[in-house]
């Protein structure tokens, strides 16, 4: 794009274009390299997403990955394990709150879900010598399944 008349065509027609974008805008002319720089403010609030929470053992002076995520981990391994089709019959060892977490509900509660889902026997236990989001699952014979 040696000729100045294009280059202006050029710039005139990204403008125009942009006249619709309500964000504010800047469109510069073609470089000498042919590059047309365009800056654009943005528009929508960044979105920051924490997924971290406090450690309750600690009182708040660290952090813990959060109790959905920490819920969602437990889903996967349970999903991956009745995939394999060797364990249908499941033991899961969790931290007393974790424990009422999963069970609330009579009808509802994500423990049953979890069984019509995936189509197995999942009994959910608490102990208290368990750190908050620490877990185990046990197989029928009561050994460890290490995943």
């Amino acid at each position: 794009m040696q000729n100045k008349d294009n280059q202006k065509k050029l710039s005139d027609t990204l403008r125009d274009c942009m006249k619709e974008d309500k964000a504010k805008h800047n469109v510069l002319p073609p470089s000498r390299f042919g590059v047309v720089e365009i800056t654009r403010e943005r528009v929508k609030p960044v979105t920051k997403v924490v997924t971290t929470e406090k450690c309750p053992s600690c009182d708040g002076k660290g952090v813990v990955q959060s109790s959905l995520l920490f819920t969602e981990e437990i889903e996967n391994n349970i999903r991956f394990l009745s995939e394999e089709g060797v364990h249908k019959n499941l033991r899961l060892v969790v931290h007393p709150m974790v424990e009422a977490y999963l069970n609330r509900g009579w009808f509802n509660s994500i423990t049953k879900s979890w069984r019509k889902k995936y189509k197995l026997k999942l009994n959910v236990e608490a102990s208290s010598n368990i750190a908050f989001l620490e877990y185990h699952i046990f197989d029928a014979e009561g050994e460890e399944v290490n995943l």
